[in-house]
Parts: structure tokens; sequence; C-alpha cells
């Protein structure tokens, strides 16, 4: 049931076996894999950081030990746990997500070298705050790219236009409402889920922006790391002046989709018709 894709650790000098399947993986210590899929172990460009696992692989001169392991993917992540079935060990750590990197991979990692006496003893804290900075340059970076594009004197849209339900990637309902407290008067609510609830601003002549600018808000509406400046924009498309839908890039990985405004009941003809007019999908510039 393993899948080898990370068959090797390939980039540092042991040769202990990795594998993964379903959020779990499984690695032999020494090695440079474990937490690699912690948001600690990214760079600024989230890619692999591979000086940052090289410089803190833990249990370099202990002896081989094998662990399974969960962490986030994710900045501010929840929970990290590893399981040592031959000792009948199982560390599990838990954080609030109140703060920017992933906390408790890192401090799980600490008690891993305390349980096992792991040689030799490696200082994770230094390597922790310094992936806090990279953690916040790479915000910092997407909300530069989204301010760039941004020029809410274009909009002049009434905030009616925009009001209803709309469906996408055939399973998706993101719904647009009024609200008094949003500088557009509308705000935006993910698959009905009242407390998704995120105000909508101008951000262009044909488009809304729910970005979160600041990073803390960012933590403390539960919300993951903005990998792409469109992850927080819906730009909308019309015909003959009427709202049809909006093109939305949900993640850095995926191309646009369209989303497209619904009736009181979904008219799967009307849904097609849609798509047959503006496409199902498009690439924007990185």
């Amino acid at each position: 049931m393993w899948n080898y894709w990370w068959a090797h650790s390939k980039d540092d000098e042991f040769d202990n076996g990795t594998a993964h399947t379903l959020g779990w993986y499984r690695a032999t210590i020494p090695t440079s894999k474990l937490g690699t899929q912690s948001y600690n172990c990214f760079d600024d460009d989230g890619e692999n950081d591979n000086d940052a696992r090289l410089n803190s692989i833990l249990g370099r001169d202990s002896e081989l030990r094998t662990l399974y392991g969960h962490c986030g993917i994710t900045n501010g992540s929840l929970a990290t746990m590893y399981c040592c079935p031959p000792s009948q060990t199982a560390i599990v750590v838990l954080g609030n997500a109140a703060e920017a990197v992933d906390a408790p991979e890192t401090i799980s990692k600490i008690l891993l070298q305390a349980v096992f006496d792991l040689k030799p003893r490696i200082d994770l804290l230094p390597l922790l705050r310094e992936q806090r900075k990279r953690c916040l340059k790479a915000h910092d970076k997407v909300i530069s790219v989204w301010e760039h594009g941004r020029d809410a004197s274009k909009y002049t849209s009434s905030a009616q236009d925009f009001i209803g339900s709309y469906l996408g990637l055939d399973t998706c309902r993101i719904s647009i409402i009024a609200s008094d407290t949003a500088e557009a008067q509308i705000a935006v609510v993910f698959n009905d889920n009242n407390s998704s609830k995120c105000d909508l601003e101008p951000h262009n002549d044909n488009s809304l922006s729910f970005m979160v600018t600041e990073h803390d808000k960012l933590l403390a509406k539960s919300m993951g790391d903005w990998d792409h400046y469109k992850a927080g924009v819906f730009d909308f498309v019309r015909e003959n002046g009427v709202v049809k839908g909006f093109w939305w890039k949900w993640h850095i990985d995926e191309y646009q989709s369209l989303w497209v405004k619904i009736g009181e009941r979904v008219d799967q003809k009307d849904i097609e018709q849609t798509l047959e007019t503006f496409g199902r999908s498009r690439t924007v510039e990185v």
C-alpha cells in the first residue's frame, strides 16, 4: 500500500528508504526526509528547502529507527504525530496555529531527541525562527503582487450584479451575499458554511477580492497561506452586461476554474451553455 516515490533519500549520505500513503509517511532515521511534508521544510518559493533538512538530520550517530509520521502541509499546522511500533512509542503534538510556521513539527522533533536520546543533539529552535522569517517574507511577496494588480478606481459595478450562488468543479457552491460591513457591500460564503464568510472588496474593473493581507488575521480565520495572488480574487465574466460567473485560481498548481452563476435551482443545461461560451479552465501568468 506504500507509494515508493520517495524510495531513497538521495540528497543525504544515508540510504534509508522512505515511503508515503494517504498523508502518512514512513521513514527510517537518520534521514533528511523526516518531517519533509511539513511547511517548515519549504523555502520562499514553495519548494523543498534541502539546506534546512540536511542541517537538521536527527540521530546521525544513533541506531536505525523506523517511524511512521503525519504532519501538516500548511502554515500554522495544528498537529504532528510520530509512531515507533517496536518501542510502542507515540509522540503527538498539538498547536493552536496562532503563529507562522509549523511549531508542532519542531516540538515533536525535540521530543524525539529526548525520548530516544538521539545523538548528536540538534538545536532546532534557530531553524524554526529562520523559517518563520521566510514564511512571512513569502506572504509579503504574494501580497505585493496582489497589490500591484489592484486598481479599485476602475470598479463601477453594482453589488446587486454579483449576488447569487455559483457552482464550480461540478460540486462546490460559492455564494455571494449582501453585507453591511464590506467595502463592496457584499461578502462570499463557501459551500453554505456561514463561518467561512469573508467580506469582498473591489480589486479591479470586474473583479472582487477576499484576500486577507495581514498574516495574523489569516491564521485567526484558519485560512491556509496564500500561494498565489489570484487565490484571493474572483474575476467575473459577463454576457450582454449580465454576470454569468467568475474565474478563480483556488490553488497555485491548478488552472483557473469557472464558477457559473445559477438561479434558484441548478439548471445543468444553462451551466453547460455558460461553460461552452467561456470555457472550463484557463491559465494565468505567475
